[in-house]
């Protein structure tokens, strides 16, 4: 895989306010985002206020960025996107059959045969089916684009570079990356519901390899955009 790290660093001692903004966005977007938005009326309102409100945290998150890491700009810079984009995509193709397969296996296993969907899912399909077109369109957009790149941001240009860099000059590479990659996918998969827990740590360990790697962000985005699609529009294609 074609190193994509560029001559961009980040500051020495970085790694524990990277680590504390992340925790502090993670405790905002579940404890004030999520209760505020919850009190709209209706789905589609709250759920448009939720991802609103999440998004002004990820543009905090991009602006504290720039004076906390200076340069480094935790992955949104130092690589071409296109390039960046077409090596995540073809990721993802090559992993889909994984992919496929750790759903169905989860379906029949974990859930025994029983579906189960995330509230988000299940009010999805019930906009689906009752033809508004406009209001699944916008969130397909929000879940394809908004969040992954939200959650890119925090959890891998965040905590994982916080982890990696508050160890590394003690544990030295590639033990400080690999504890970061396995402690911030742990985080990542933890704050999804349970029974999604399987498909979404294989996901989030993917995409944690992938930043690690790569030191940029625009692959993992693209990766998880079109798994985002995949799990939106999959229970449609194959009910």
């Amino acid at each position: 895989m074609t190193d994509l790290r560029g001559s961009r660093r980040l500051p020495e001692d970085v790694g524990p306010a990277l680590i504390a903004g992340g925790v502090l966005a993670l405790l905002a977007i579940n404890l004030a985002v999520a209760p505020l938005a919850g009190s709209f009326h209706g789905f589609a309102t709250s759920f448009f206020a939720r991802y609103v409100l999440s998004s002004l945290v990820g543009i905090g998150l991009v602006i504290a960025a720039r004076r906390v890491a200076g340069d480094g700009l935790l992955g949104l810079a130092g690589a071409p996107i296109v390039r960046s984009a077409l090596m995540g995509a073809g990721l993802y193709i090559v992993t889909l059959p994984l992919i496929l397969w750790l759903h169905r296996w989860n379906a029949e296993n974990v859930l025994d045969g029983e579906v189960e969907l995330q509230r988000t899912m299940r009010a999805f399909l019930d906009l689906v089916d009752g033809g508004a077109i406009s209001i699944v369109v916008a969130m397909t957009v929000v879940l394809v684009v908004a969040v992954p790149l939200l959650e890119e941001i925090l959890f891998r240009g965040w905590l994982l570079s916080g982890i990696r860099e508050s160890i590394v000059h003690t544990v030295g590479e590639p033990g400080a990356s690999v504890v970061a990659v396995l402690a911030s996918t742990a985080v990542f998969t933890f704050v999804h519901p349970q029974f999604t827990w399987l498909p979404i740590g294989v996901m989030g360990l993917i995409l944690a390899i992938l930043y690690a790697r790569t030191r940029t962000l625009w692959p993992g985005v693209v990766f998880h955009g079109l798994h985002n699609l995949f799990t939106l529009y999959y229970p449609i294609l194959d009910p």
